[in-house]
């Protein structure tokens, strides 16, 4: 296979998960995939949003956005865990405040809790979300979840026409980058943000 190693990565594992359903389904007995050599992903940078560029994003965000931005920037959240939040899991009658990420609303199925900040609850409350069902309802007037991408995509194109140098993703960096130097405990910061190495979790903090 040719390209960059993470391509590489991707093109390996989609083809490892293709002949598993193969398999699954009776139509091989074996998956060819699972001998293909697997490259060691390349070390990611922190690309953290600057808090200048987060407070201005968040002072010009429209109220469908202003949330997302604020569960990303201040929660760690990622944009599938954003669209498949349940209101049911924002606790904020706790003591303290907490936000359950389900096994079914992550990547993997690694539940974890997120403490909320007097901050974040106060603008969960200004959202004024429902009580029961997908906090962040679809505008389309479908049932069911917002699409990862769709939340992805509104964020990181608000934050283009904003003139910010940013992605929805560089908020989840910018939260692992102030946990860390909150606490000095990686492992911690590892927990907080659903990884199950550290070594990815260096990949979003910049000392």
């Amino acid at each position: 296979l040719g390209g960059a190693a993470q391509t590489t990565l991707q093109a390996v594992s989609s083809a490892r998960q293709f002949y598993n359903w193969c398999v699954a389904e009776g139509l091989r007995t074996d998956n060819p995939a699972g001998r293909l050599p697997v490259p060691r992903p390349p070390r990611m940078l922190p690309r953290p949003i600057s808090e200048a560029d987060l407070m201005a994003a968040l002072e010009q965000a429209p109220p469908r956005i202003r949330p997302w931005i604020v569960l990303a920037g201040w929660c760690g959240l990622r944009a599938k865990e954003i669209a498949f939040l349940r209101a049911e899991n924002i606790h904020v009658e706790n003591d303290p405040p907490m936000l359950l990420v389900a096994s079914d609303a992550t990547k993997g199925s690694r539940e974890r809790l997120i403490p909320l900040s007097a901050f974040v609850v106060a603008e969960l409350a200004a959202a004024h979300l429902p009580s029961r069902g997908y906090a962040f309802r679809r505008h389309d007037g479908a049932r069911g979840p917002n699409a990862p991408w769709l939340v992805s995509h509104l964020v990181s194109d608000f934050l283009r026409d904003c003139g910010i140098p940013a992605t929805a993703h560089s908020m989840r960096h910018r939260f692992g980058t102030r946990t860390y130097r909150a606490c000095r405990d990686i492992r911690a910061v590892a927990g907080l943000m659903g990884h199950v190495s550290t070594e990815t979790t260096s990949g979003y903090v910049a000392y």
